[in-house]
């Protein structure tokens, strides 16, 4: 039996990945797991290949087995976590390779949520959205903890698909393995260097250009590729 009277970790606002924008709404059990394993996933608190003990996980978020169940099989059909009969749940490994083919996606993606929120950029509340998302970018630059890093740039892509009002599109951007890609390879140092990129996005985005906010977006993503193209040949290099 998982303890249930134990408190229910707090989750933060922009971690809400399965109901992104549902402002003051309250998650669900499987909402806790599901944005807590993705939340510590990004911020090196869990480790790609480690294992999910649903007992464990039970315990950490204060919820219910079939509520962890549930939010494991989310997790496995986002490509974050593998389930296996044998071996139980643990987060998922990504080949540079497969990296590489995820990043072509984000990349087009990317660009194509900066483009719209650029074209309602003048929607009621927009402009001020978009401004408090690359202010927290800047300001958590300078944090020594990565935390509030990965809160802030979790928040720059929640305003860009909330200021886009694209369903759509918010359901296929959340399907991205980009967690995985971000904690396999140490993406969040790398984005923390690149923080420019996204106050070029940003501008873009206010200046109500969506050419202008398509390019940076494609570049920021494909700045973040070279990094691991690099460290793919320093690898082979040293095993050569």
């Amino acid at each position: 039996m998982c303890r249930l009277g134990l408190k229910r970790r707090a989750v933060d606002g922009n971690s809400n990945l399965a109901k992104p924008f549902a402002a003051g709404a309250t998650p669900s059990p499987s909402d806790l797991v599901f944005n807590g394993v993705i939340a510590a996933l990004e911020e090196g608190r869990l480790a790609t290949g480690q294992r999910l003990v649903e007992a464990d996980l039970c315990i950490r978020w204060g919820v219910g087995r079939s509520a962890v169940r549930e939010a494991l099989q989310r997790l496995s059909n986002d490509g974050v976590v593998e389930i296996s009969r044998n071996k139980g749940a643990r987060i998922r490994e990504m080949s540079v390779e497969q990296a590489l083919r995820t990043l072509d996606v984000t990349e087009v993606l990317t660009g194509l949520a900066a483009a719209i929120a650029a074209r309602r950029i003048a929607d009621p509340g927009a402009a001020q959205i978009m401004r408090g998302a690359v202010e927290r970018l800047g300001t958590a630059q300078g944090a020594e903890d990565d935390r509030p890093f990965v809160q802030a740039r979790r928040g720059f892509y929640s305003a860009l698909l909330q200021i886009g009002q694209n369903e759509e599109l918010r359901r296929v951007f959340h399907t991205l393995q980009v967690h995985v890609l971000r904690a396999q390879f140490n993406i969040t140092q790398t984005h923390r260097r690149l923080v420019a990129d996204y106050a070029a996005i940003g501008e873009a985005v206010l200046a109500g250009d969506p050419d202008r906010a398509d390019r940076t977006a494609r570049a920021h993503v494909r700045n973040v590729r070279a990094v691991i193209e690099r460290k793919e040949i320093l690898q082979e290099d040293r095993h050569g």
